[in-house]
């Protein structure tokens, strides 16, 4: 269902110069952004701090950062 003010809001935005739009839409954007960037940022809070316990329980082991790029430059050298 759409706001009963839906309609007037884009009438009078579409009255507006196109610089005035634009600047309209990039203040939109920019406001759904904030919300979506505060639930990535909560969801990967909760990421990190799961990973936490999982280092701290033993569940999981953790490698140098060195070893893995070692490693992984393992993996590219071509077989011959």
């Amino acid at each position: 269902m759409i706001d009963p003010n839906y309609d007037q809001l884009l009438e009078s935005a579409l009255v507006l110069s196109p610089n005035l739009r634009s600047m309209l839409v990039e203040q939109l954007v920019a406001s759904l952004d904030d919300e979506c960037q505060a639930e990535v940022d909560s969801a990967w809070g909760e990421e990190v701090e799961r990973r936490l316990m999982e280092v701290e329980s033993g569940q999981v082991s953790t490698e140098s950062s060195e070893a893995v790029l070692n490693r992984i430059i393992t993996m590219q050298r071509p077989i011959k």
